[in-house]
């Protein structure tokens, strides 16, 4: 418990708000800039096989991958997940590949959020968050936030276009441009 108590980084969501009518849309989030090469990313998926970004560029058809970093018990989170299973095929047609990085610390949550709530996009675990300090450029202890949910648009050559905060009506529309 300690040690997972040493790598917890306080999380601040803004739970239970009604989506704003734009998603807001960044530049720069942490260790993140528009324009630059995404960090590594790897971890072990729901179906418990490896999955790692080099995979979503492997696929000829996809065109961007969309990371979206999530948690169980963020409400937010959990309407934009809904929204994205909703436009799956609008999505696929278009050349995108979702996957979700979930920040939960405990696998059973995950599981019983994903058989509540069937997602067609892979699920990538990141208990210790180590992927997302990487991604974000956040250091261990007190005084680390992230406000969830946090997407993270790649090009073919994993490339940051955007990285999008809060998620308006006009999410899947950004997405699928």
């Amino acid at each position: 418990m300690t040690g997972i108590l040493a790598f917890a980084l306080v999380l601040a969501v803004a739970g239970g708000q009604a989506p704003a009518d734009t998603t807001e849309i960044l530049s720069a989030y942490g260790a993140l800039t528009a324009g630059d090469e995404a960090p590594w990313l790897a971890g072990w998926t729901m179906s418990g096989r490896v999955w790692n970004l080099e995979r979503a560029g492997a696929d000829s058809s996809n065109r961007r991958t969309v990371l979206v970093f999530w948690a169980t018990w963020c409400a937010p989170c959990k309407e934009g997940l809904r929204r994205l299973a909703v436009a799956d095929e609008s999505l696929e047609a278009t050349g995108v590949e979702v996957v979700l990085v979930n920040l939960d610390a405990r696998e059973p949550a995950v599981a019983g959020y994903l058989q509540d709530n069937p997602t067609p996009f892979v699920c990538v675990l990141d208990p210790f968050m180590q992927n997302t300090r990487r991604f974000f450029g956040l250091e261990t202890g007190a005084g680390n936030s992230l406000i969830l949910p946090r997407t993270v648009l790649l090009d073919r050559d994993r490339r940051i276009e955007a990285i999008l905060g809060r998620e308006g009506d006009d999410y899947l529309e950004i997405l699928l441009r």
